[in-house]
């Protein structure tokens, strides 16, 4: 699998849900693309990532549906700066 190396606290599919597959890890975003793009190894995206990037059209995506793969973010700002945030907040 084609993998991006530095991905925070998704590293842990590599190196605990997966131990015993073999990746390709790169650093650099571009090469990452090309190696996605001209080859047929498999990687990992997000339905972050696809609001911004074009999927290739010779790729499908499979969802992942285990729970590790679900991620709750949350948006903090001290209370004195509610109103200032507001239009954000109502937006997310």
């Amino acid at each position: 699998m084609i993998f991006m190396n530095d991905i925070g606290f998704w590293n842990f599919v590599r190196t605990e849900k997966m131990p015993n597959s073999r990746f390709l890890t790169q650093s650099d975003r571009f090469s990452f693309n090309e190696l996605v793009r001209s080859s047929s190894l498999p990687s990992f995206t997000t339905n972050l990532a696809k609001k911004y990037l074009e999927t290739e059209s010779n790729r499908i995506e499979i969802p992942i549906s285990d729970p590790e793969a679900s991620v709750t973010y949350h948006l903090v700002c001290l209370k004195a700066f509610k109103k200032d945030f507001h239009t954000l907040f109502s937006i997310l």
